[in-house]
């Protein structure tokens, strides 16, 4: 007669279900980790006509470096033309196409570029932005205060933008309004050497010269490698007549200046071009498969994404994004490739093993997950997920239920979640303690109260109990 702990609960924990749960919230977890992108503007269904799909195919192999950047900022130029022929009235193509042309050092392009995307999107501030800095560096700094204003009116508690205003206006000789806007940035960024020292500059030329000391002396607190901030706070010491304290400044500059000119005088290299090159594709080319992928052609962004992460594979951020799209994309081996190669280059992340872990159940790879999720619970040892999810697989193998209690425990104490007291309760009803269990059913019951299966299961072993007692 078989025993208590041998009878089936199959109404109560069937594996499928749980694996499926580790899937859902794997998947979750890995559209967390690329939420940080902005999303396109494409998500409102942009109308794209059916093109050739612009994949990017380099044959670099035997090229040498120069000939490999040339051929890599040509194809950026044509990646970028083809989004804006796919997404005619997308701001974001034309925004990606501006900034290629930025990078290829055609200004004015650029800048038509960005005024077609503010044309059809025209509450954009990274288009101000870009014409902000543009303006900037032609000289033209009432047209650039015009747009920094733009900015700032978009988004008003974005921190920096006030920095980058008010040094506008003191090219502009707006001293006491660059202060003023200052000070504002302060409220948001305390901590900024950048607005410190801007402030110490407007200060400067004002020749309020202790107020200068104090925000350059600040700015070295926040940052002691910000070298100007030295040379500034040499001479507004030497204007107060403090001469013995501005040389020890000067001296430290001087130091800095020569190892910095040591540095300089080796130049940027071919390789150094090169990588630049390979980056800058690679960002387009994931910018690319957003917008492909937004419009629902999920193959074309795919094949853009594995490109971007062919040309700058130790980026982890795009790894994660190509991990993500394999998952969502129902193919879990090359999501959990992705996943494995990135605990490679960042051993230490937690969430990475818990995702490996995941993938490795849906895969049918029990002792690989356990090992990830073991992996986890000793990166983030007070973090619960990794415990309730070691339970979880050891409820689905049957296989040393005193360990898994001892997990699920764990997990509750470290966070008296539903879920957390709903696998606890699982564990006790396989282990035949019955009362146990409904008290931790009730528990998740009592946090989550319209969750069907803490329902269906609370219910399915009242029955068994009563059934038992008669």
């Amino acid at each position: 007669m078989p025993t208590r702990t041998d009878r089936p609960k199959v109404s109560l924990i069937k594996s499928v279900g749980i694996t499926l749960a580790l899937l859902i919230l794997g998947t979750a977890v890995l559209l967390l980790w690329t939420r940080g992108a902005a999303e396109p503007e494409t998500a409102r269904k942009p109308l794209a006509p059916r093109i050739e799909p612009p994949l990017i195919s380099l044959e670099l192999d035997g090229l040498s470096a120069e000939t490999q950047t040339g051929l890599l900022r040509e194809t950026a130029a044509q990646l970028a033309h083809r989004l804006v022929m796919a997404f005619p009235r997308t701001a974001e193509a034309h925004m990606l196409q501006g900034n290629t042309f930025r990078q290829l050092g055609q200004s004015a392009q650029a800048l038509a570029c960005w005024q077609e995307a503010l044309a059809l999107a025209p509450r954009r501030p990274d288009a101000y932005t870009y014409m902000a800095i543009l303006a900037e560096e032609k000289g033209e700094s009432a047209q650039a205060l015009a747009h920094w204003e733009k900015v700032l009116a978009l988004e008003p508690d974005h921190a920096g933008v006030r920095d980058s205003l008010a040094h506008t206006l003191m090219g502009l000789n707006r001293r006491d309004a660059a202060i003023e806007f200052l000070r504002e940035e302060l409220t948001l960024s305390p901590r900024s050497a950048r607005t410190h020292y801007l402030l110490g500059q407007a200060h400067l030329r004002e020749k309020r010269f202790p107020e200068a000391i104090d925000y350059f002396e600040k700015t070295l607190v926040l940052d002691p490698n910000f070298s100007q901030a030295t040379y500034e706070l040499a001479t507004a010491l030497v204007r107060s007549g403090r001469s013995q304290e501005a040389q020890l400044y000067r001296d430290k500059f001087q130091k800095r200046n020569k190892r910095q000119k040591k540095k300089d005088l080796y130049g940027f290299t071919a390789q150094d071009d090169l990588r630049k090159a390979k980056q800058s594709l690679a960002s387009l080319a994931t910018a690319a498969a957003g917008l492909y992928q937004a419009a629902g052609r999920n193959l074309t962004g795919l094949a853009l994404l594995e490109e971007a992460v062919a040309l700058d594979p130790e980026n982890l951020e795009r790894r994660k994004r190509l991990a993500a799209r394999y998952q969502a994309l129902g193919r879990p081996q090359e999501a959990l490739g992705q996943c494995e190669r990135i605990a490679d280059l960042q051993p230490n992340d937690a969430t990475c093993q818990m995702l490996i872990g995941s993938l490795n159940l849906q895969l049918g790879r029990h002792r690989q997950a356990e090992s990830a999720f073991q992996r986890m619970v000793s990166l983030a040892p007070g973090q619960a997920y990794g415990y309730r999810e070691l339970a979880r697989l050891h409820l689905t193998t049957n296989n040393n239920l005193k360990q898994a209690r001892t997990w699920a425990q764990q997990a509750v104490t470290l966070e008296p979640s539903a879920p957390n007291y709903y696998v606890l309760g699982l564990v006790y009803h396989r282990m035949g303690d019955a009362s146990a269990a409904l008290q931790a059913l009730q528990q998740a019951l009592q946090k989550d109260p319209g969750n069907q299966a803490y329902q269906e299961s609370y219910r399915q072993m009242s029955l068994d109990r009563k059934h038992e007692s008669n």
